[in-house]
């Protein structure tokens, strides 16, 4: 026997068993986490080193994810596993990339007093951050994927997303590791609002009809937009609502294409679907922006924008959209088939003046201003819900002006008269002063206050309102304090 050489054998024997060892060890402990967080609702399948779904997770139930488990824990090398975001889970991933985007995101919480150690949180092998948070149940609004929206290499998880989560490892000690290891915390309310302005700049929604309703017995009458379920109001005069809903369509559409893409015809779906939404560019349908956003992140969930890097992709993107734009698509039809957006609404009452609209729901509403930009679409609130009831004036036709009515936080009906005075002053917060007092939520920034004297120029209604300073005859009518009786009626036999 030639015991020269057992000592190698011993020593490779000694390797393997403790490889193996390290493995089952590891498989234990990959298990343990991801059937926890099963339990807890989270959809889990498993990715490659590289990042890349093994299966195809878009539709990927829970039931199928638990079943499916234990076959994917078997494949060598073992698989890192990730989580689907979005409304699916309930998850919202804050995902900061490298120690920039950790420090670009405490400083955005510090500035807005929230504590990021009060929701679940992990680290990433290149030194980043995975903080988690969860859905709101009644949140009105289906936030998507956003890359360096919220602060540079800040990007966030949504819809359509999915977060790569601990104990999973990229190679040997390059592992995600949990920091703070507790339940994902609630949206906190600064990121729910940053968050719903990025989806009101990309998704515009389709007005709602609204009727006149009353509501604890009064009755309320305006042109509004409201929301539905994952779509922002619009302006009615911002364009053809259809043309804009195809358009937005398309884009989803196109976007999707490159996200469900594989290797071998990414780099193709990329140029295609660039091609397509260009076709929407010269109309203005759609912005280059909004276009080279929404397909730069399609390229950095299907893996392209990793594998090729950001001047790879952003060439075939824009190379994509110039033969787009060369061939403009036709939407004709969608004008010829459709009612102008006044006529297509069930407007009770006063309109609103063109470029306004209130958002009756949610937290985002208010009376808002919207104006369409080459860029894009520029919203300003104006404060929080009023309407005018109608245009006053004395018994003798003078000081005219307007009388309003609001509620404030407690559901408490507020009325107030505006003089017309009141809009020539020059500081122009001065007639709202007394609104603001009875718990009108009024607007901070100063442009705000310019919109809103011109809506009440704008504003058009028939409706009047006498007001008397006296009790008594007043030409035909007897005034009383709560009502005014016409003389006919008092010399009606009984």
């Amino acid at each position: 026997m030639d015991t020269q050489n057992l000592p190698n054998v011993l020593d490779k024997q000694t390797s393997f068993f403790e490889k193996t060892k390290n493995i089952r060890r590891e498989c234990h402990k990959l298990k343990q986490a991801v059937m926890n967080r099963q339990k807890q609702g989270w959809i889990m399948f498993p990715v490659s080193q590289e990042k890349k779904p093994l299966v195809k997770w878009k539709d990927l139930t829970l039931e199928e994810s638990i079943s499916s488990f234990n076959s994917w824990l078997s494949q060598l090398p073992i698989p890192m596993f990730a989580v689907k975001t979005g409304r699916v889970t309930g998850l919202l991933v804050v995902d900061c990339d490298g120690s920039e985007g950790v420090e670009n995101f405490l400083a955005l919480c510090e500035e807005h007093g929230h504590d990021p150690n009060t929701t679940y949180c992990e680290s990433t092998p290149s030194g980043g951050r995975h903080y988690l948070y969860k859905y709101e149940e009644d949140c009105p609004t289906n936030f998507r994927n956003t890359t360096s929206e919220l602060a540079p290499k800040v990007d966030t998880r949504g819809d359509g997303g999915m977060c790569i989560v601990a104990p999973s490892q990229k190679s040997v000690g390059c592992l995600y590791q949990r920091i703070n290891d507790c339940e994902p915390g609630r949206l906190p309310d600064f990121l729910h609002g940053i968050l719903c302005q990025i989806e009101a700049n990309r998704s515009p929604g389709r007005p709602k009809s609204v009727s006149t309703k009353k509501k604890g017995g009064e009755l309320v009458s305006c042109n509004t937009t409201e929301l539905t379920d994952g779509e922002e109001t619009m302006d009615p005069e911002s364009g053809s609502t259809r043309k804009l809903h195809y358009v937005q369509k398309v884009l989803e559409s196109q976007a999707k294409k490159v996200t469900d893409a594989i290797e071998g015809v990414r780099n193709k779906n990329l140029f295609n679907a660039a091609r397509q939404a260009g076709k929407f560019i010269q109309d203005g349908a759609l912005t280059e922006e909004m276009v080279i956003r929404s397909l730069l992140e399609a390229s950095k969930v299907c893996g392209l924008l990793e594998d090729d890097g950001e001047r790879a992709v952003l060439a075939t993107i824009h190379s994509g959209i110039k033969k787009g734009i060369e061939a403009p698509a036709d939407m004709s039809f969608l004008e010829e088939s459709s009612l102008s957006e006044e006529s297509s609404l069930s407007i009770v009452g006063d309109k609103l003046p063109s470029g306004y609209f209130i958002r009756a729901g949610g937290k985002q509403r208010g009376l808002w201003h919207v104006k369409k930009l080459k860029e894009g679409t520029e919203k300003t609130w104006l404060g929080s819900v009023f309407h005018i009831i109608s245009k006053f004036r004395d018994e003798s036709s003078l000081d005219w002006g307007y009388y309003v009515q609001w509620e404030d936080s407690d559901g408490i009906k507020h009325d107030d008269l505006i003089p017309n005075t009141a809009f020539l002053a020059r500081n122009k917060q001065e007639a709202f002063k007394s609104m603001a007092s009875g718990d009108w939520r009024a607007p901070s920034e100063s442009k705000a206050y310019t919109l809103l004297h011109k809506f009440f120029v704008k504003y058009e209604t028939k409706s009047r309102t006498r007001i008397f300073t006296k009790t008594g005859w007043v030409g035909e009518v007897f005034v009383l304090p709560d009502t005014i009786i016409q003389r006919r009626q008092m010399d009606e036999p009984e």
